[in-house]
């Protein structure tokens, strides 16, 4: 918009006759002046308003565009630097590694009636039931935060039950030599149960909570008669599926390197398994639990805890679902249900 300013005269303002004043200076009605473009002050006069306003509109009009592509490049460079950083310190985000001092991880072990097995390789824990044979062999594959050694529920509940039980441990956690990522962990967790199959006889099964379910998937990915059962406790379908649930803000299947499959990891599983999964779990929300119960083809069984959330599912040893779900998963057992 263009407005107009009182006309700065070339002369001081007119002081003759009255007679002889231009008719816009007498006060005349705006249709009695002539065009403005001929009228005798127009001419005498400087408008510096017209080219001053004509040249600030350009002047506006040629510096938003340019303010606005400012702003937009600002905010790309400013999201692309976050999502570096989110690549380059995922690891932190998804892998929660708990390092012991000596004597504190001697009396976990002596206080959970543990004993090391294999600790110059694996670096496990193993219990077994007194004064019988066990009924199988159990492999934990704990969660993303603390130890194997914070795992003694496991213990407290499945040994009595004549199980056998193993507490797998992390490269990375807990001293244990070795780095982050899926590629170490699955390694390692091929290891442990290859070498439970060679220190004991009978049927093996594995354990995986959290984490540990996505570790414990990869792990029987090309192996699926590694173990003879699974148990899997508020697992995943896939990692990049929760990733892209927390932060729906970023690319997060571009950007993710490791990728725990579960569902595409026991594609193949011929062996019976059982799914638990907490109703309120807001870190792994139960739909993706149901993603992958819905997945596997073999015999399988669903437990579900309501109200719990991802940490206080009930693992009292006392317990009737863990006897159930033992038994759903051992070899020989009889179809509890789908």
């Amino acid at each position: 918009m263009v407005g107009f300013v009182r006309p700065v005269c070339r002369r001081h303002d007119y002081n003759g006759p009255d007679r002889l004043r231009p008719a816009a200076a007498r006060g005349m009605r705006a249709s009695a002046i002539r065009p403005l473009a001929s009228h005798p002050v127009v001419r005498r006069c400087r408008w510096i308003s017209i080219p001053v306003s004509l040249r600030y509109a350009a002047q506006m009009t040629n510096r938003q565009p340019v303010k606005l592509l400012n702003i937009l490049v600002a905010l790309v460079v400013a999201y692309a630097i976050f999502c570096g950083l989110v690549f380059a310190f995922q690891e932190r985000l998804l892998y929660f590694p708990l390092t012991l001092a000596p004597d504190e991880l001697a009396m976990l072990v002596r206080d959970g009636n543990l004993r090391p097995w294999r600790p110059e390789s694996l670096h496990a824990y193993l219990r077994q039931p007194e004064g019988r044979s066990a009924r199988a062999t159990v492999v934990v594959f704990h969660g993303n935060a603390g130890t194997a050694l914070h795992r003694d529920m496991f213990t407290e509940a499945l040994v009595p039950l004549g199980f056998r039980v193993i507490l797998a441990e992390y490269p990375g956690y807990a001293g244990k030599p070795g780095s982050l990522g899926e590629a170490s962990l699955v390694a390692d967790a091929v290891a442990t149960l290859r070498a439970a199959r060679e220190d004991f006889p009978g049927p093996l099964i594995g354990w995986g909570e959290s984490l540990g379910a996505g570790v414990l998937g990869a792990a029987l990915a090309g192996n699926p008669g590694l173990v003879d059962g699974i148990v899997l406790m508020t697992p995943w379908d896939s990692l990049a599926d929760v990733a892209s649930h927390h932060y729906p803000y970023l690319p997060v299947r571009w950007m993710l390197r490791d990728r725990y499959d579960t569902v595409a990891n026991l594609q193949d599983f011929p062996g019976p398994a059982a799914v638990l999964l907490a109703t309120e779990d807001q870190v792994i929300p139960a739909r993706f639990g149901h993603r992958l119960f819905d997945a596997l083809s073999g015999r399988k069984i669903l437990h579900i805890f309501p109200g719990a959330d991802h940490n206080s599912w009930p693992f009292d040893p006392s317990q009737r679902w863990w006897d159930e779900v033992m038994r759903a998963v051992s070899p020989g057992a009889g179809r509890s249900g789908d």
